[in-house]
């Protein structure tokens, strides 16, 4: 009976492993699948691109310092806006477009 009961332990322990082990293959597919989603979408072509390119922010993490300044700068422009009863104007529009270009993409 002492046989039965450590061979069923052995066996249990040997289904946990490889419940374990498919977990673990999953995750890693999962990883890579999402990984080459990420660099399609993107356009990069290298890790250190990627990281040159964007930055990681948690859910829940605080804004960075170049995000806060940018949106400090959004903040100023909207304020300068004037509506006229028709549409909404921008004091330097000149400065505005030259501001928003350094965002743009492709140069």
């Amino acid at each position: 009976m002492s046989n039965d009961i450590e061979r069923l332990e052995q066996r249990i322990k040997a289904e946990q492993a490889l419940l374990r082990k498919k977990r673990k293959e999953q995750r890693r597919k999962l990883v890579t699948q999402l990984g080459s989603d990420v660099l399609k979408t993107t356009k990069v072509s290298s890790r250190e691109e990627f990281d040159d390119k964007f930055e990681i922010v948690r859910k829940g993490q605080p804004q960075s310092e170049s995000n806060a300044v940018v949106l400090a700068q959004l903040k100023t422009i909207a304020d300068n806006m004037h509506y006229n009863g028709r549409y909404w104007q921008i004091e330097n529009l000149p400065k505005v477009a030259e501001w928003l270009s350094s965002f743009r993409s492709e140069n």
